[in-house]
């Protein structure tokens, strides 16, 4: 579907599924997903729908702008950086045999055997291939922290709030911080490990509510702040630093 507004067209995405209200988002290219339920309201409902809002879909577009607009450049580079546990953590860059990272006095550590290269021409095309295997191999790290930290979290967390489990994973999402089914399986983007502590607590909290009600309902939102009184400050918090919880 598309809408257009002062001459300019918009991309609208109907997603249908088994649910009971109508959610709609605006996605970083500037076009617009709409969630519905499978059968009502209809389509010429949905496009009335989105153009009634369409003063609201330019403001949270001009507002993710603004986001884009302060992306981190991130590099393979001493003094350079990347984000772990809420903050940006300057990279020191050693050699290696093979490319290695931890975590040392507050800075990331990369031993790599790019290193000699990448120091004399970071943007020659030879490194290209080398900057890919680092950004892959960075993301497994930050996977393996991410399975650690958020595990013992969901653990102290799940008590509190009076639910079971039945498995925790890490998973490669870029829409979602996280996400709970009906069996109990809940999976978290590893790029959660990169916020900061109370932001990745409000997700945990979040998944583990859904434990009790699997809806964003009232009572799901009064149930999450009975654990975390200031979730929407830290809702809030990865809204607007999300842009630069990445490693690109």
């Amino acid at each position: 579907m598309q809408l257009t507004y002062n001459n300019e067209t918009i991309q609208v995405h109907i997603i249908r599924s088994k649910r009971k209200t109508v959610c709609l988002s605006v996605n970083k290219d500037g076009s617009v997903t709409v969630k519905a339920p499978l059968r009502y309201p209809t389509d010429k409902e949905i496009a009335d729908f989105v153009e009634q809002k369409i003063d609201w879909i330019i403001k949270q577009r001009d507002i993710q702008q603004d986001r884009e607009d302060m992306r981190l450049v991130r590099r393979f580079e001493t003094d350079y950086s990347f984000p772990y546990l809420g903050g940006e953590r300057l990279v020191e860059m050693q050699k290696g045999k093979k490319n290695q990272f931890s975590y040392e006095n507050g800075k990331i550590i990369i031993k790599t055997p790019y290193h000699d290269a990448l120091e004399t021409d970071y943007e020659s095309e030879d490194n290209k291939a080398a900057i890919e295997k680092l950004q892959k191999d960075l993301k497994k790290w930050y996977k393996k922290q991410a399975s650690a930290y958020i595990t013992k979290r969901v653990d102290y967390y799940k008590d509190i709030v009076g639910v079971t489990v039945n498995s925790v994973s890490i998973k490669s999402r870029k829409s979602q911080w996280g996400s709970c089914d009906s069996n109990g399986d809940i999976t978290f983007s590893w790029r959660l490990v990169m916020a900061r502590p109370e932001a990745i607590d409000y997700v945990v909290i979040h998944e583990l509510c859904h434990r009790k009600h699997m809806d964003h309902s009232r009572e799901f939102w009064n149930e999450v702040q009975k654990y975390m009184p200031d979730f929407k400050k830290q809702k809030q918090w990865l809204e607007e630093n999300s842009v630069n919880l990445n490693i690109e």
